[in-house]
């Protein structure tokens, strides 16, 4: 390069990289004051304090998917629906596809686990899995749950614990009750009729022995056309003695509810003016769930023993009207089915 051309490039990189005042051009605006600027000397910061609840499971854990979750970690997360006490295990989603009458459907890292397929969940050594089932292998169906009785929640990921059964392939959950159920009356009001009431509390006879009683009921309509109107009532009572590892405790819990189920319904219905949006085309779906359960559990422990033992006894049944294809294969009547 010649010395000429050297200093014509020279002066247009100078002109390139000088302010736009120095040019004859208008200087773009400021910025506007940062508004997370470092605070001036003097101005105070409040303390966040971040923590977590969790238990030290060095050495009993036999894998990196398998944990505990704490009542002040069930705490921190609101359940609108009994189900939603699973999503404390990390990766797992509780869903529901056909209205309130009916149990979830969880996914777990990718794996869509039906209404509980491979996925075994327990509530004090009680199985929840319904092993034969018309709606589905492995129906779990936690509505009977009270979040305010659960005490803590044990889970597995994978299939590292050939213990847990036939349910157990992808994940389980061990769901522990209270001894001790704190006195409290609660109730909630929502805009679409969504109507929850909750009381219980402990009665204590001496230090070792005490007896809770706990009674919820709850109204849903949504926003659906007809109204969900989907009624629950639960209730348990436990007499427990002593502690887990080292004592004995009766439970027995009841469940009950009903209401309509809204399945999927065709994009060509709204639009032909069917039926609005959040209509149905068959609004005669239901379904009903009834559980009746009674436990026992005794444990004892010594210096270098330990002992626990549990029975129960399950009675439940489950009613769903479905019409999942609508009118495709009878135009008169319908294609509801029953499932029992």
């Amino acid at each position: 390069m010649t010395p000429s051309r050297l200093r014509v490039a020279l002066v247009a990189s100078a002109l390139a990289l000088a302010p736009a005042a120095s040019r004859g051009q208008a200087a773009p605006p400021a910025p506007p004051p940062s508004k997370t600027a470092a605070p001036r000397a003097g101005h105070a910061v409040s303390e966040v304090v971040v923590t977590a609840s969790r238990r030290d499971l060095l050495g009993r854990a036999i894998s990196a998917g398998q944990g505990t979750v704490t009542r002040a970690a069930i705490e921190l997360r609101p359940a609108y629906r009994p189900g939603q006490i699973l999503e404390t295990v990390p990766g797992l989603v509780a869903t529901v596809h056909s209205g309130e009458s009916k149990a979830n459907q969880y996914l777990l890292r990718g794996f869509n686990l039906d209404h509980g397929t491979d996925f075994a969940v327990f509530v004090d050594s009680m199985p929840v899995n319904r092993g034969t089932n018309a709606h589905g292998q492995g129906y779990a169906d936690e509505n009977f749950l009270m979040p305010e009785t659960v005490e803590s929640l044990d889970y597995t990921k994978g299939p590292y614990d050939a213990d847990l059964g036939d349910f157990g392939a992808v994940g389980s959950a061990r769901l522990h009750l209270m001894n001790d159920l704190p006195n409290q009356v609660s109730a909630s009001v929502g805009t679409l009729d969504d109507d929850d009431l909750f009381a219980g509390g402990t009665y204590r006879f001496d230090a070792d022995d005490r007896v809770w009683g706990a009674v919820e009921l709850a109204h849903i309509d949504g926003p659906w056309d007809p109204p969900s109107d989907f009624n629950k009532i639960n209730a348990a009572a436990r007499f427990s003695h002593g502690t887990d590892a080292d004592g004995y405790s009766l439970t027995a819990m009841y469940h009950d509810s009903a209401g309509q189920l809204e399945t999927d319904q065709s994009v060509y219905a709204i639009q032909d003016g069917l039926i609005g949006r959040y209509g149905v085309l068959d609004p005669t779906d239901h379904g009903r769930s009834y559980r009746l359960t009674l436990s026992a559990h005794y444990g004892a422990e010594g210096p270098h023993w330990a002992f626990s033992s549990d029975a129960y006894w399950v009675d439940s049944t489950m009613s769903l009207f479905n019409d999942f294809t609508h009118y495709l294969m009878d135009p008169v009547n319908g294609d509801q089915e029953e499932q029992d």
